[in-house]
Parts: C-alpha cells; sequence; structure tokens
C-alpha cells in the first residue's frame, strides 16, 4: 500500500523505503539507453495523469477562474529525473493554496489529483515497464 507523504506544498505517494538514487542505479545497469527511456516514459505519464486531473477538475464544474486548472504542473523530484511530483498550488487572493482544500476537504469533498493517479497507475506503470523492456533488448542485440 502506498503512503502519503507531505513535502512543502505538495502531496504525493511514493516508495519511501528505497533510498535515493537506487532506481536510477538498477537502471543503469542494465544498459546505457534504459534509464533515459525510463524517464521519458515516466514523464509522459506524469503528463497525462496532470491532464487527467485537470479534466477532473472541469467535470466537477469547480472552475471559476481557471487558476487551478492552470497551476497542475509536472515537477522533477529526483535531478535524473526518477522521481516526479504533480502539484496543484493555485492561490487565492489572500495568498492559501486552495488546492490542497478542495482535494483534501471533507466539506468540499472534490478530489480531483488522487483519482486521476488511481485510474492511470496501472497504466503509467506499463509504459514505464514497456520502455525499459524496449531499451534492455536494443542493448542485447
Amino acid at each position: 500500500m502506498s503512503r502519503r507523504r507531505r513535502r512543502g506544498n505538495t502531496f504525493f505517494r511514493g516508495a519511501a523505503a528505497l533510498p535515493r538514487g537506487y532506481i536510477a542505479s538498477e537502471l543503469r545497469k542494465m544498459g546505457d539507453n534504459v534509464l533515459p527511456a525510463a524517464t521519458e516514459a515516466l514523464h509522459a505519464g506524469a503528463e497525462k495523469i496532470a491532464e487527467r486531473a485537470r479534466d477532473n477538475l472541469r467535470n466537477q464544474n469547480a472552475v471559476r477562474t481557471g487558476n487551478l486548472i492552470g497551476s497542475i504542473k509536472v515537477e522533477k523530484r529526483h535531478q535524473d529525473g526518477t522521481a516526479l511530483g504533480i502539484s496543484a498550488n493555485a492561490k487565492n487572493k489572500k495568498g492559501y493554496l486552495y488546492g490542497q482544500i478542495i482535494e483534501f476537504s471533507p466539506t468540499k469533498g472534490r478530489p480531483f489529483l488522487y483519482p486521476a493517479f488511481d485510474a492511470l497507475r496501472g497504466e503509467v506503470l506499463e509504459d514505464v515497464t514497456d520502455a525499459v523492456r524496449k531499451a534492455v533488448r536494443g542493448n542485447t542485440s
């Protein structure tokens, strides 16, 4: 089961038990082009999740100004690109980050980011796995 952790102004789920850089070092052992293929597929998957989150907001009729939709971004968590985060850091006029309020508030009850992640998790994992397999096969040929 994945864990939710708070880091800065964003919430994310991750494999907290793995040491930093472990994934990148294991992928480098498989070949020179494996890490770039995996990070490219991971970034494409994160963009799919971000787009689904934007669609979730549009479908909930929660859009007033479009600031929250525009604030959904994919960010690198590690320099090598093996960890990404998706944030929704829109602020209101008083400076409050209201994306977290909409996502987690029991009174608002309109989550948009975690449902997108849950819906596409398997597809993104499959895409990354396929990219790694293709890159490994390319190394052994």
